[in-house]
């Protein structure tokens, strides 16, 4: 299927979006339309019989499949895309073994390229349309990724990585050093209205002081700028985190202290933050990114969504490849509801559903993105339920919406999520029909 702005797309929809009085509902119409203008933005959507004489005149195109919005993969590392299945002891050991080894190779246009090329492939081909995601400390591996998402369409927020101890010399920089290539970096990004700049320490571990302190300062003369990092993932960093800074009375923290705590700001797992560290996040608008499937195969813990739910802090979904196991995010849905039984909890598929669209997008504030709505844009995937036999018996035979949501989550296959076609501004970006 190859769309290309205006249209009218009549299909299954089923979609988050913002309601007044209760926040967020999901929006589901069986025999629903969308309507795509010139520039990629949805005009209009709703139950098709409903849709305005004004655009009837627009070229008609009709799905069988789900059409559900894009999804927003709020934290992944684009450079392990390599690193994926890599087996290692603990985060740490993980690091030292596969990841900086790997993440030095980023040095080479040509390899960052071929690299970025596949990345983009691959979260498209998953239905992935925005995705907060890592690059390295090389400015080759930034401009390979900024420029190949641009032309696939892909919507990215990445950064330079921070890193300046604490790892090998081939993937750390001294602070001239980022301060030169991140102010080259926010500049290029300027040409590209789709793309975003995120100052992005690796982890307060990797970081001096200094180059935390150069990395709040930019953040301060540009305040619309995103930040991403980790904090709170595994017992060991905290530990070590806590030497190296001793002023700091946690590890959030140290992100404090420098200016990086701000409402565009996510951290990715905090799974062993204290009441006192979700407060300072919550005060200050940062949200979290729960990235089930790398927790689970590193072994670090297990989230604890409630805590981070009843603190008011914003919850989004990172597949947070490599350590993550899936760029499906029907996979890391799904592997979010066992974690969440694993605490005791029952997190109903909408949910699931909303941190990884219009949920992420809110946290991000990002406000055209997420969702099925008029004057959004128009990223959207399209989803074959019936691609394996387990996953058409379950939508089927499903009892109500959410029941087949759920079995949507566990029996699509991974090699995809289901996905058969995925448009960003209303364009075919990536397509199996």
């Amino acid at each position: 299927m190859q769309l290309k702005p205006p249209y009218i797309l009549r299909g299954h929809i089923l979609s988050p979006i913002a309601d007044a009085d209760l926040g967020w509902r999901l929006l589901h119409e069986p025999e629903g339309a969308l309507a795509v203008d010139h520039n990629g933005l949805i005009v209009w959507s709703g139950s098709a019989k409903d849709c305005p004489m004004t655009l009837l005149g627009w070229p008609i195109q009709d799905t069988s499949h789900l059409i559900f919005p894009g999804f927003i993969d709020s934290h992944i590392h684009y450079p392990q895309y390599h690193v994926r299945a890599a087996f290692g002891a603990d985060l740490l050991d993980w690091l030292e073994r596969y990841t900086f080894p790997e993440e030095a190779r980023f040095h080479a246009l040509d390899y960052a390229r071929g690299v970025a090329h596949e990345f983009t492939e691959t979260v498209l081909a998953h239905g992935v349309t925005t995705a907060l995601t890592f690059s390295t400390s090389h400015t080759e591996a930034f401009l390979a990724l900024t420029e190949t998402a641009h032309r696939r369409g892909l919507s990215v927020i990445t950064g330079i990585t921070a890193m300046d101890r604490n790892a090998p010399d081939t993937v750390t920089r001294d602070l001239g050093y980022f301060r030169e290539a991140n102010a080259m970096a926010f500049a290029h990004l300027q040409h590209f209205p789709r793309l975003g700049y995120a100052i992005t320490p690796r982890f307060a571990l990797s970081c001096t002081e200094d180059l935390l302190d150069s990395c709040g300062t930019f953040v301060a003369a540009h305040p619309d700028i995103w930040v991403q990092s980790h904090v709170n993932e595994n017992p060991d960093e905290i530990a070590m985190t806590q030497a190296l800074f001793p002023s700091a009375d946690s590890y959030v923290d140290v992100y404090a202290r420098h200016g990086l705590l701000t409402p565009k700001t996510v951290l990715a797992h905090s799974l062993f933050s204290q009441d006192h560290e979700l407060e300072q996040m919550a005060i200050a608008g940062t949200s979290v990114a729960h990235c089930p499937t790398s927790n689970t195969f590193l072994g670090s813990g297990l989230f604890r969504a409630d805590r981070h739910l009843h603190a008011d802090i914003g919850i989004t979904l990172g597949s947070d490849i490599g350590g993550g196991t899936s760029y499906s995010p029907f996979a890391t849905m799904a592997e979010a509801y066992k974690v969440g039984r694993l605490n005791g909890q029952s997190i109903a598929p909408d949910q699931l559903l909303y941190w990884h669209t219009l949920g992420s997008a809110q946290a991000l504030k990002l406000d055209r993105v997420g969702t099925l709505t008029a004057g959004y844009w128009a990223d959207f995937c399209l989803i074959d339920p019936t691609c394996s036999p387990l996953s058409e018996v379950r939508w089927n035979d499903r009892k109500d919406l959410l029941d087949g949501l759920f079995g949507l989550m566990f029996t699509l296959p991974e090699s995809g999520g289901g996905v058969v076609a995925t448009m960003t501004a209303g364009q075919t970006r990536w397509s199996q029909l």
